[in-house]
């Protein structure tokens, strides 16, 4: 997958292609980093055991039914194995990668695709299933920022499956649907949880998997020593000491989300509602609005690797108010 198309790209001043939080000060991770250094020149904890320890008390879980990962992503290419899934069912347009993990493992993939308006009805889901397969759900879900109800989630571990939750955008919304506190109730239940995109250390790779401790036991003996490095374990654990970054981001990214929204309504672009930190829009020309794009230091998210959405959608960061100025002033020389 090309640059352009993934994000991250070092050849653009302005990526609007990437979900990380723009509240987060530079400066702040910086200084974190500085003052944990001594961790690049040791060996990490073998087991990231002082993380899951905070996290056990955080979460109101056991230790034993958290384990931590080098980026959430190592995590969800374990899972399915030690599940001995048959069939991953995903609700498409949704992130990649779940699909990307039935094909590794030969396993077969079954898509629930949405109506035109990004809806999905459960009870015809329940239909579809069998027992034993596993349902990944991203909520808030990436590209289209629907949510997704806890009650609709939990209804579907009646049909004996298990349902992966990825709530790697969860901490953006005003809407809080995080099915975390239930893993206590229902052992065919996991949630996958990303700090990269909330803390903006995407470089440091860290994320967890909560669930049934007989699974995360499993998971954790298949795991390499050391996975976790050890400056990710310690600013993880400050970050989520700091609970008004949270508060205060979902306050700016709501803000910033509407100034979006009354600018895209006075443009012919179509936008869809979110309850995450980015906006999945559709227009005309989309293809010759990338490449214009581009040419200013500016990138989003394409349409590639999307199943379901065709060339004329584009997804788009919420960042803060000078670079969603910046994108805006774009999108009206674009259309002059």
């Amino acid at each position: 997958m090309s640059e352009r198309a993934h994000g991250g790209s070092k050849k653009v001043q302005y990526d609007f292609s990437v979900n990380l939080n723009p509240f987060v000060s530079k400066r702040f991770i910086k200084s974190l980093v500085n003052s944990n250094y001594k961790y690049a020149i040791k060996y990490p904890e073998e087991r990231a055991d002082s993380l899951l320890k905070f996290l056990a008390d955080f979460y109101g879980l056991k230790i034993e039914q958290i384990t931590a990962g080098n980026g959430s992503i190592e995590l969800l290419y374990y899972l399915p194995s030690v599940l001995e899934i048959k069939r991953i069912i995903t609700l498409e347009p949704t992130f990649c990668e779940y699909r990307y993990i039935s094909e590794i493992n030969g396993i077969e993939h079954i898509p629930i695709y949405s109506s035109d308006k990004f809806f999905w009805d459960f009870d015809n889901l329940k239909n579809v299933l069998r027992k034993g397969d596993l349902v990944i759900i991203c909520n808030p879900n990436n590209p289209t920022g629907n949510i997704f109800s806890k009650e609709d989630i939990l209804g579907l571990l009646k049909k004996d499956v298990f349902v992966l939750v990825d709530e790697a955008f969860m901490d953006f919304s005003e809407r809080d649907e995080s099915l975390i506190s239930d893993i206590k109730y229902y052992e065919n239940l996991f949630v996958l949880k990303s700090f990269t995109k909330i803390f903006s250390i995407a470089g440091l790779r860290v994320g967890v998997l909560l669930g049934d401790e007989k699974v995360i036991d499993k998971i954790k003996k298949r795991l390499p020593l050391w996975n976790v490095n050890g400056i990710a374990i310690e600013i993880t654990k400050e970050f989520l000491k700091n609970k008004e970054l949270i508060e205060k981001t979902k306050k700016c990214v709501k803000r910033e989300k509407s100034f979006l929204i009354n600018e895209f309504k006075k443009l012919p672009v179509k936008y869809f509602d979110s309850y995450a930190n980015f906006l999945l829009l559709k227009m005309d020309k989309a293809k010759s609005f990338i490449d214009f794009v581009y040419k200013k230091n500016i990138s989003v998210r394409t349409n590639s690797g999307f199943l379901g959405l065709d060339e004329s959608y584009i997804r788009i960061a919420i960042k803060d108010r000078k670079e969603n100025r910046i994108l805006i002033d774009t999108f009206k020389e674009f259309y002059k």
